[in-house]
């Protein structure tokens, strides 16, 4: 059984999926992808079947590649409707999702990557708020093979073989990952210096900082936190943008997050008062996005389940 969960402006993609397809790998020990960077996301460039260039975000935070209807027409799939989902973005209703196959993707020297199937969902919605053309979002079903190495200062991804990781400087930090879906346990420090322990997906697809799932909110009552009260006005707001909607958010003031052994300079988080979709869920307690990240090296070594954060 396959569950989706698409999210806000990170156009976050999440199913339950198990196994990874078989990878060929020759020297060198590391590959760059092909990329640019915008609003603290990176875009790759592919080919598709041949076609291309098409720009893919390169998304931790997605489990499944993505295609947007307008790069399936293109290419001339076979797109077939799904079912309704009550899992994707920030819509207050269900979503119908559509799937394709025989796909291969293209991404400079790395293995062909033929993900089967391939969601084919409307991703562009956020090419203004990102900057960039999107056709589609690289996720981590692509990355899990590797050990992949988000370079923000030199604006470049690596990747390792997953025999040979880098050689970093500081003790790694354990991280979940689970059915494609990467997580991390954070601590919030509130102003009022209590702390509250968060698991947190990582979520390079996201301009964002951190922000906070419903039921977290609710649990912590975070939302009464500052004064006046729990409704919005009032208060600075910030603004999520999904594949099929947009949604505000209170934002409150923090002390910090603390990830492993390393603090992060976080004053502020959204706080979600969403009752379905990404953030309405109870996988998860939050994300931590680019914003915050793009701050590191980050490294993931998924098949191991350790992230490295150097600065």
């Amino acid at each position: 059984m396959r569950r989706l969960l698409i999210g806000g402006l990170a156009l976050t993609v999440l199913v339950l999926i198990v196994g990874a397809a078989g990878l060929s790998w020759r020297e060198p020990a590391f590959l760059v992808l092909p990329t640019e960077r915008s609003s603290n996301v990176f875009f790759a460039r592919a080919s598709i079947n041949g076609d291309g260039p098409f720009w893919l975000t390169v998304d931790t935070g997605a489990t499944l590649t993505v295609l947007d209807p307008s790069a399936a027409h293109r290419l001339g799939l076979d797109v077939r409707d799904g079912a309704a989902s009550a899992h994707v973005g920030v819509a207050s209703e269900a979503t119908r999702l559509a799937t394709a196959r025989g796909v291969t993707i293209r991404l400079g020297d790395a293995p062909p990557f033929s993900p089967a199937p391939v969601y084919v969902l409307p991703v562009r919605a956020a090419e203004e708020a990102l900057g960039h053309r999107i056709d589609g979002i690289l996720g981590a079903d692509f990355l899990q093979r590797f050990v992949a190495d988000f370079d923000y200062r030199h604006d470049v991804i690596r990747l390792f073989r997953p025999d040979r990781p880098p050689a970093m400087p500081a003790a790694p930090v354990f991280v979940g990952f689970r059915e494609n879906v990467l997580t991390t346990t954070a601590t919030v420090r509130l102003t009022d210096a209590e702390q509250v322990a968060a698991r947190l997906l990582v979520d390079t697809g996201s301009s964002s900082g951190v922000s906070l799932n419903t039921p977290f909110v609710q649990h912590h009552r975070l939302e009464g936190r500052g004064g006046g009260g729990p409704g919005l006005r009032g208060f600075e707001l910030s603004v999520a943008i999904g594949v099929n909607g947009v949604t505000a958010r209170r934002v409150l003031p923090i002390a910090g997050v603390h990830v492993g052994g390393v603090d992060m300079d976080v004053p502020k988080i959204a706080l979600s008062r969403d009752t379905i979709g990404l953030s309405a869920s109870t996988d998860f307690d939050g994300i931590l996005g680019a914003a915050v990240l793009s701050a590191f090296r980050v490294v993931i070594d998924f098949q191991h389940q350790r992230l490295w954060l150097e600065r």
